[in-house]
């Protein structure tokens, strides 16, 4: 029986991938992104607490800046991340709705 051997565009994308040079990468960039504009929106509608929105804004900008230039700042991104979907959680939680009619 003859051994498979992968197709050589399929080790080019594997390697592509999985030796990306900045952690996160395209991914961390949108999230980011979306993490400012999100509390952008918040704070002109006054939706969130002016701290959870001032973190949105702070992780969304480490997010950038992680994958960009300082990948340093990828342990401030993470740790923002999670501080930040718990307190939109207990928020919404604690909050009563409000309803549509």
């Amino acid at each position: 029986m003859k051994p498979v051997r992968p197709r050589p565009h399929a080790v080019g994308m594997r390697a592509a991938f999985c030796e990306s040079p900045t952690p996160g990468g395209g991914e961390t960039i949108v999230s980011a992104l979306w993490f400012l504009l999100l509390s952008w929106a918040a704070l002109r509608a006054r939706a969130l607490p002016r701290l959870l929105i001032y973190l949105g804004v702070v992780t969304g900008v480490a997010g950038i800046l992680s994958v960009l230039a300082l990948t340093d700042l990828t342990a401030v991104y993470a740790l923002g991340l999670i501080i930040w979907f718990v307190w939109l959680g207990i928020v919404m939680l604690r909050t009563s709705p409000v309803s549509a009619a």
